[in-house]
């Protein structure tokens, strides 16, 4: 079988100092957990997860190599 999640992350460029990702971080979770942005995702049918930026970086490579299987077992290419 075949899974596929839609999802969206919150990113810096890789030299930003770690105060201001950590800043950044508690922000965003702040945000998401607002009741105005809990009754906006439920709206939406959307459900948050709060990563962290290693577990990010871990989904990232995970999501990768998943999709270089179904590119290469398929002959993709970009054009």
């Amino acid at each position: 079988g075949f899974e596929n999640v839609g999802w969206f992350a919150l990113m810096a460029p890789s030299n930003t100092p770690k105060l201001i990702t950590d800043k950044i971080y508690a922000a965003a979770i702040k945000a998401v957990k607002s009741e105005a942005m809990q009754k906006s995702l439920e709206l939406n049918s959307l459900t948050p997860v709060l990563n962290t930026q290693k577990e990010l970086e871990a989904q990232i490579v995970s999501e990768s190599a998943k999709w270089e299987k179904v590119i290469k077992a398929r002959n993709l290419s970009a054009n």
